[in-house]
């Protein structure tokens, strides 16, 4: 049985640099993120995430897609269309027997 897995990191900066490391939206390190799946379920995962994308006015989920204001208060920050969106996120992740793996990464210990 052949497996499909996609790769995907937070921003991170590929060179560091005085001016990297001073600027102001600078962190120590970056989320890394896989996920995978049997590749005889690829097109129900392919649908499934289709309708994630589509709950979202720009059609992309992006970093950008829940704002660093929304997690000043946690969960209760969230707006209704987000904790909506995060809701069937978890619901896609929890229904598909996907392999997930994330993992933090300190750019200045690499």
């Amino acid at each position: 049985m052949k497996h499909m897995f996609f790769y995907d990191e937070s921003e991170h900066s590929r060179k560091l640099t005085k001016e990297t490391v001073n600027a102001d939206n600078f962190a120590s390190h970056f989320v890394v993120g896989i996920i995978g799946f049997s590749q005889k379920d690829e097109f129900s995962i392919e649908h499934g995430y289709q309708i994630l994308e589509s709950m979202r006015a720009s059609n992309e989920l992006k970093s950008k897609t829940f704002k660093f204001s929304q997690f000043q208060n946690g969960f209760v920050s969230f707006n209704k269309a987000n904790k909506k969106l995060l809701s069937a996120y978890l619901d896609f992740l929890i229904s598909f027997n996907l392999f997930n793996y994330i993992s933090i990464v300190n750019k200045l210990e690499y």
